[in-house]
């Protein structure tokens, strides 16, 4: 005679079923209501930040990075940043000792000065034919020159 599975399977949850009830005692499960105190507890629910701290591991790639090209060279005088500090668009980055260039400006302004003088004088003594055309036109490009030199200076310290 052979046992058919289903018979089995319900015949175990059968016997489990027994096993189950009869290990509750309402006895125990009725005291255990009557001794239970609940204690309430009331808390003011408040919002504020939650501090987390996560270590992960990666790597950091900046959304903008910016080159810098020195069109001048020179002494470093003032570098007032580090490596990864926070700056705003226009604000100065560094700067350079102009030492040499405006001694060089004072140069050219000094020339520009001559040069203005030279061309005035000639131009007085060229009515009296003590000074030619020529002498004028040379005169008129070095006064040109200088205002020049003396722009591009002033371009350089800027």
């Amino acid at each position: 005679m052979t046992i058919h599975p289903r018979f089995t399977r319900l015949l175990t949850l059968l016997l489990l079923a027994v096993f189950t009830l009869a290990g509750c005692d309402k006895t125990d499960t009725a005291k255990a209501k009557k001794s239970a105190k609940h204690y309430v507890e009331v808390v003011k629910v408040t919002r504020q930040p939650i501090a987390t701290k996560r270590i992960v591991t990666g790597t950091l790639e900046s959304l903008h990075s910016v080159r810098i090209f020195n069109e001048e060279e020179g002494k470093i005088s003032k570098l007032p940043f580090y490596p990864g500090d926070r700056v705003e668009q226009g604000q100065e980055l560094v700067q350079l000792d102009d030492t040499i260039i405006r001694a060089e400006l004072d140069k050219a302004q000094a020339t520009y000065q001559q040069a203005r003088l030279d061309l005035k004088r000639l131009k007085q003594l060229m009515p009296r034919k003590l000074a030619s055309e020529d002498q004028v036109a040379r005169a008129e490009t070095a006064l040109q020159q200088a205002r020049a030199e003396q722009a591009l200076l002033k371009t350089r310290i800027e």
